[in-house]
C-alpha cells in the first residue's frame, strides 16, 4: 500500500500559458487553471490537443493532473518536460510516451470529476508540456477542467488505519401535510477522515502547515489515498478542498500529529 499523496496546483497556477494546440475561443485553455472543475476547457476536434507552460524557473515536478476529461477508453496523454520551450518537442529533458490515461477509463462517467493522474519521480524542468491523444472520442470534442503540475507532498507514515470515506447528500427533502416526500436532488460529493500520526516536526511543518496558510479550505487539492492503486481503485483519488483545517498535535519531543477532513469539488 502507497502512503497518501497530497497535490496542489500552486506551481502551475503561477506559470506562464505559452501556446495552446487546440481551444474554443469561448472555453479557453485558461480554465484549465480555475478551481471549478465544471468551467473546463473545450477544443473544436480531437486533433492537435497540447498545452504548454513556462513555470518562470526549473521546479521539481513529480505529478500531473488532469480534472474531468471527457477522455474514452482508448485516451491517452503524453508529458513532457525541458530546458527550453523549443526543446519540448526537439530535446525533452523528461518524456513520458504516450501513455493510457488511467485511471479515466476505470471511472464511471457518471463521475463529473473523474480524474487523470500520472505520478513519477522528481524532473526538474522549468518548460512543460500536456498533449492528450484521444481520436476515438464519441463526442467529437474534448473537454478538461483543471490542471495541475505539482510537487505532490506523499506523507513519510501513512494515514492510520480506521480511516473513514462516504458519500454527502445536500438534497433537500420536503412534505406535504399528507406525507408525500418532494425532494430537490442535488449532486453528491464525497468526503474523506484521516488521520496522521508521528510525523516529524519539519515535513508536517514544511507541508500541511505551509499548504493549509496558503490554500485554506478556498484552495482546491487532489487527495490519492494509496497511489499503488491509483489505476485500480478510482474511488481512492478525489479531487476537492479541506473541509476544515484540522490542528496539529505535539504527542511526542519533534513528533506531532494532524486530522484530515477533505470532501470532493464537484
Amino acid at each position: 500500500m502507497g502512503n497518501v499523496l497530497l497535490a496542489n496546483p500552486a506551481l502551475s497556477d503561477a506559470a506562464t500559458l505559452l501556446a495552446v494546440g487546440n481551444e474554443v475561443a469561448t472555453l479557453p485553455a485558461t480554465n484549465l487553471f480555475k478551481r471549478l472543475p465544471g468551467l473546463v476547457t473545450r477544443t473544436s476536434g480531437l486533433s492537435n490537443i497540447y498545452w504548454e507552460l513556462d513555470l518562470g524557473s526549473a521546479q521539481a515536478i513529480d505529478l500531473v493532473f488532469l480534472a474531468a476529461p471527457n477522455a474514452s477508453a482508448s485516451a491517452q496523454w503524453q508529458i513532457r518536460g525541458a530546458t527550453s520551450q523549443a526543446n519540448l518537442t526537439a530535446a525533452p529533458g523528461y518524456n513520458s510516451a504516450l501513455i493510457d490515461m488511467t485511471p479515466a477509463k476505470n471511472v464511471p462517467a457518471s463521475w463529473k470529476t473523474r480524474p487523470a493522474v500520472l505520478f513519477f519521480g522528481p524532473e526538474t524542468y522549468r518548460y512543460w508540456r500536456v498533449d492528450v491523444s484521444d481520436g476515438s472520442n464519441p463526442d467529437g470534442q474534448g473537454d478538461y477542467g483543471r490542471l495541475y503540475l505539482s510537487k505532490a507532498w506523499q506523507a513519510s507514515l501513512n494515514m492510520e488505519y480506521g480511516f473513514n470515506m462516504g458519500w454527502i447528500d445536500p438534497s433537500k427533502v420536503a412534505r406535504a401535510i399528507d406525507g408525500t416526500p418532494y425532494i430537490d436532488t442535488r449532486p453528491r460529493r464525497r468526503e474523506f477522515n484521516l488521520e496522521f500520526t508521528d510525523l516529524p516536526r519539519t515535513e508536517i511543518l514544511a507541508n500541511p502547515f505551509t499548504t493549509d496558510r496558503t490554500l485554506g479550505i478556498a484552495g482546491d487539492h487532489l487527495l490519492v489515498l494509496d497511489p499503488d492503486l491509483m489505476a485500480t481503485m478510482p474511488e481512492y483519488v478525489v479531487y476537492g478542498r479541506m473541509a476544515e483545517l484540522g490542528q496539529l498535535t505535539n504527542v511526542n519531543l519533534d513528533i506531532w500529529s494532524r486530522r484530515v477532513r477533505f470532501e470532493e469539488i464537484v
